[in-house]
């Protein structure tokens, strides 16, 4: 007789399944916690402070470094904003746009309060400016880009006044250098220099850097580029010369050029100017022809070596500057007795002596106000380098110089 009721299921059947089951969702859950979490090692083991250790080494251009600490912070945390913002400005200044672009984007929308949403613009404006700087987006495209994140910032701070943070004027200024809007570069630095909280000394140096540049008021687009870097190489002064100081229409006169104020002739020099053809490390430079043309011209400073290498992209030392300067303006004088003024005087700086080769030329610099010593410090610095903003004023008051003589 069939069994009205249905076949029963075994109740240890039933219990094994549910237990099964359990063991199945209980495994998932401790799968999903474990998964991309990494637990705290010390009571300084936290997200913000592997964030902030990541912009230090991003303020000293180590960018191994910073990816290292933001990949730390997001291991604890996976949708930490700042740091994913992080990610984003070391890709910029690597040259990734797209990259870049899509850090910022996540880290915009993980923002978890109005401090980490300001921290994301931020991050924008310093990657744009990042980007400009290497060449990967144009100057004026990163500032229309900044302009957005700026305006966005500054919404956030007219509603929260405590979140007022001087980097994003700083970045903003870094990003209006790059589009040589000069005057409101300035603008920007000193705003953040007012505001203070640590930004105070590199905003009052940047802020020095672009009164110097519009004192300078550099005439070229290549000489306005020059004034940004912070250490000039071969190139950019054989550049300088050539745009700016118009060295050729300078020296035009046989008697000028391809003789420098010390004797120094170049090799393979003539009459048809062949001096650079035997350079061969500056083909395919982007200034090329400038440095041709300085070193047809032979001047002192910036000859070839004797090896016949030119090292375009060595950085210029600043008493090889000083020779540079003192070798045009001996020439463009025609006073050779200046290249022998200072011998046997004693030297005013504690770094260089009389007998030094550039001291000669670095007296003739600084007495004219070319060139100045290190401020406070008693030294001349002669193997330091030379930043841009620095170049472009000597040259301007060598100008000013040689018109008044």
């Amino acid at each position: 007789m069939p069994n009205l009721q249905g076949d029963k299921i075994p109740m240890s059947h039933t219990l094994s399944t549910r237990q099964f089951f359990l063991a199945v969702v209980m495994i998932t859950i401790l799968a999903a916690c474990s998964t991309d979490v990494r637990p705290p090692v010390g009571h300084m083991d936290t997200p913000r402070h592997h964030y902030e250790n990541g912009l230090r080494f991003l303020d000293d251009n180590d960018l191994q470094r910073a990816t290292q600490e933001f990949h730390l912070a997001l291991e604890m945390d996976p949708d930490y904003g700042p740091a994913l913002s992080g990610r984003g400005v070391v890709l910029a200044m690597r040259g990734d746009e797209d990259g870049a672009r899509e850090f910022l984007d996540e880290g915009y929308s993980a923002a978890q309060d109005e401090e980490q949403e300001l921290v994301s613009h931020i991050s924008a404006i310093r990657s744009s400016a990042a980007l400009a700087e290497n060449g990967a987006l144009s100057p004026g495209e990163a500032a229309d880009w900044s302009e957005d994140a700026f305006v966005d910032g500054l919404d956030l701070i007219e509603d929260n006044p405590g979140l007022n943070d001087p980097a994003l004027y700083y970045y903003m200024g870094d990003t209006y250098l790059q589009a040589l809007d000069f005057a409101s570069a300035e603008t920007m630095y000193s705003r953040a220099r007012d505001l203070g909280q640590g930004y105070e000394a590199k905003a009052e140096a940047r802020w020095r850097m672009v009164q110097d540049i519009r004192r300078a008021a550099p005439q070229s687009s290549i000489g306005k580029r020059i004034a940004l870097v912070e250490s000039i190489t071969r190139a950019d002064m054989a550049a300088l010369l050539v745009e700016e100081l118009d060295i050729e229409q300078l020296f035009g006169s046989p008697s000028m050029a391809g003789a420098s104020s010390s004797g120094f002739t170049p090799p393979g020099s003539s009459p048809s100017g062949t001096a650079a053809d035997r350079v061969t490390d500056i083909w395919g430079h982007p200034l090329r022809a400038d440095m041709e043309r300085v070193i047809n011209l032979g001047v002192r400073g910036l000859a070839p070596y004797e090896d016949g290498r030119f090292d375009p992209d060595a950085p210029m030392a600043r008493a090889e500057v000083a020779l540079v300067l003192e070798d045009i303006i001996v020439r463009a004088t025609n006073t050779p007795s200046l290249a022998t003024m200072f011998f046997g005087q004693q030297s005013p700086f504690a770094d260089m002596r009389s007998d030094h080769p550039a001291f000669n030329a670095v007296m003739v610099c600084t007495t004219r106000g070319l060139m100045a010593g290190r401020a406070g410090s008693g030294n001349f610095d002669p193997t330091g380098g030379y930043s841009g903003a620095e170049a472009v004023l000597s040259i301007n008051q060598l100008r000013v110089e040689l018109d008044r003589l």
